[in-house]
């Protein structure tokens, strides 16, 4: 795992329900990269310049196995979604 300062050390919780994860700069703000051990892939944006306010909202995007992006529970991107809200998404895409 990365030594690098986490965006929020709440997501320490869900590296037991990934097969691996990436922690980034992105564009001025933060990405977390997260592959699930059901090949699904997730990417928490955090910052100004996305669909979050930068300190404690994310910008979600989930790709299915194949790569593509949005399912039927969810738009392509999921903009200013609260920690809560990224669980439970989290928890949600874990499942499948």
């Amino acid at each position: 795992m990365s030594d690098m300062t986490r965006f929020n050390d709440g997501f320490d919780s869900i590296f037991d329900l990934v097969d691996s994860y990436e922690e980034r700069p992105h564009f001025g703000g933060k990405q977390l990269l997260v592959t699930f051990c059901n090949g699904y892939k997730m990417s928490i944006v955090l910052g100004d310049m996305f669909y979050s306010n930068g300190v404690d909202t994310y910008e979600v995007a989930v790709f299915d196995p194949k790569d593509e992006v949005g399912e039927s529970w969810q738009d392509t991107i999921e903009g200013h979604q609260t920690f809560d809200q990224v669980m439970e998404l989290i928890s949600t895409v874990a499942s499948k």
